[in-house]
């Protein structure tokens, strides 16, 4: 939702991390396997962010840590988290 400056738009703007949870009928678990994935590519096209992550596969547990800059420049940080159950072929 924020509007972006394009050239904040970039690989190292971006850090992602990947873990395994434990189920069980406790409501929680910690994160197993956490694991880190690279970033390749990051571009920006309009409103719409793609980022190129070679390793990327389903997991219970994802975090996407970003630092951008706005459209005046200032900074800004955004912590996302989310899964992946599946991915397109």
């Amino acid at each position: 939702s924020d509007k972006v400056d394009p050239a904040s738009v970039k690989p190292g703007s971006f850090r992602i991390k990947a873990w395994d949870l434990k189920r069980t009928r406790n409501y929680g678990s910690k994160h197993f396997d956490e694991r880190e994935w690279k970033v390749t590519e990051a571009t920006i096209t309009d409103n719409k962010i793609t980022l190129t992550i070679p390793d990327l596969e389903p997991t219970w547990g994802m975090s996407i840590d970003l630092k951008l800059l706005d459209k005046k420049g200032q900074p800004f940080h955004r912590l996302i988290h989310n899964s992946i159950f599946e991915l397109s072929k």
